[in-house]
């Protein structure tokens, strides 16, 4: 549940935000500067839950030991 709420709530959103901007900005030079700032958090947001979500384990799937003794550290 808690997976399904992040990436309704965040990856989704970073996408939707992303594609608002590109409308927004119709090729306007200033308009796409002044959208600077949130262009960068969500297409960070956007990157960073990509990288996130494709290092998921299929299935679950069980850490290895060494990973599994330098987490219990």
């Amino acid at each position: 549940m808690c997976m399904e709420n992040n990436y309704m709530s965040n990856s989704l959103a970073y996408n939707e935000y992303l594609t608002r901007f590109e409308l927004l900005s119709s090729g306007d030079i200033e308009t796409i500067i002044n959208l600077g700032p949130a262009i960068k958090f969500n297409g960070g947001g956007h990157i960073n839950h990509t990288i996130f979500w494709q290092n998921l384990s299929a299935n679950g799937g069980k850490p290895s030991d060494e990973l599994t003794k330098a987490a219990e550290k």
